[in-house]
């Protein structure tokens, strides 16, 4: 609860401030909203996606890494479950925790509507788009979790690929 209180208040946060810089320096004018609302509709968007990029792989770091720490991989790799199934069962929870986190800014996605120059098909395909991006970072979070088994290693390659895919 803590988190999903902290991640919508840094939203908001982000959208007022969004919202008062577009403000800034301007007089009320009849029909100019729909400016304010792409403005502030496009910044939520990006604290949004730069929230996810770093809560997806700090989610997924940790969870093959975890198991080879307590000593407990062994046992799951001995257990019936198929490969994909235990790596499904790994990426599953911290995605709908993502998904949870995402379904609570949409009131925020909301306001920008009611500014105008956001359509619903807007909000519903940066959505989709931001899910795309938390699914990829996610999986690559978990790829690294695998690969070193270390939480601190899975850690700095997810986020080094991260930094250096985006550059």
């Amino acid at each position: 609860f803590a988190w999903l209180s902290l991640y919508v208040m840094v939203l908001a946060i982000a959208t007022v401030v969004a919202y008062a810089a577009a403000r800034k320096g301007e007089t009320a004018r009849v029909g100019s909203g729909w400016m304010f609302g792409q403005q502030v509709f496009a910044t939520l968007l990006f604290v949004q996606a730069l929230l996810s990029a770093v809560a997806a792989p700090a989610l997924m770091c940790g969870t093959m890494a975890t198991e080879a720490a307590e000593g407990t991989l062994p046992l799951l790799v001995a257990s019936t479950g198929q490969p994909w199934e235990v790596l499904f069962g790994k990426f599953f929870p911290g995605m709908a925790f993502l998904g949870l986190l995402t379904a609570a800014s949409l009131p925020l996605a909301g306001t920008c509507l009611v500014f105008g120059g956001v359509t619903v098909e807007d909000v519903v395909g940066a959505y989709a788009a931001l899910a795309g991006g938390m699914l990829l970072h996610g999986m690559l979070g978990l790829w690294a979790s695998t690969l070193f088994l270390r939480t601190p290693a899975a850690a700095a390659f997810s986020y080094g690929t991260l930094v250096a895919c985006s550059a």
